[in-house]
């Protein structure tokens, strides 16, 4: 077993309790009734917009390099995070923060999308790194190889989450 996924593992296991405390959510406004649906009885019902921020922190930095997943034969790195009060969210209206948010790693500067779920329910964090000239059948065998790649798109991913709020509008239940 890899050393880093034993250390990776002990350490998802002593935040989960603090799991449940991850992301912040603040709410900047609320539109009471902006948005109606027909519920099963005919009947009209109101929906809010509301305008949120996300705060994210270290511990959903965490979360992501534990659940972190690489592309099927690319350098693209991905992981996605649950938003708390997600089951009062019927849908995303807007997403009004940067979709692409630039961070510094070493003298680079790497892209990093940013995605809120259709839903609203879940923010999907990607990169990827150059695979120019990399074989595929060799690399496989070297599992070393995509460990550095992942130690650093973990820590990519970890400086944009912790840069910027994520801020949204849905449609939520009253």
């Amino acid at each position: 077993m890899n050393l880093s996924k034993l250390i990776m593992g002990f350490i998802a296991i002593s935040l989960i309790p603090l799991a449940a405390q991850s992301a912040q959510m603040k709410l900047l406004k609320t539109q009471e009734k902006a948005f109606f649906t027909e519920d099963a009885n005919g009947f009209f019902k109101g929906l809010s917009l509301k305008t949120k921020v996300y705060i994210l922190n270290s511990r959903d930095a965490l979360k992501c390099g534990s659940t972190l997943k690489r592309g099927l034969k690319t350098l693209s790195y991905f992981c996605q995070i649950d938003l708390p009060d997600a089951e009062k969210i019927t849908k995303l209206h807007k997403q009004e923060s940067h979709n692409i948010v630039n961070v510094k790693h070493g003298r680079l500067k790497k892209k990093v999308n940013v995605r809120v779920s259709e839903n609203g329910k879940s923010i999907k964090f990607s990169t990827e790194f150059d695979d120019t000239g990399i074989d595929w059948d060799i690399s496989k065998f070297n599992d070393e190889f995509y460990a550095v790649y992942a130690k650093s798109a973990q820590s990519i991913l970890a400086k944009a989450m912790q840069k910027n709020g994520i801020k949204v509008q849905t449609i939520d239940k009253k």
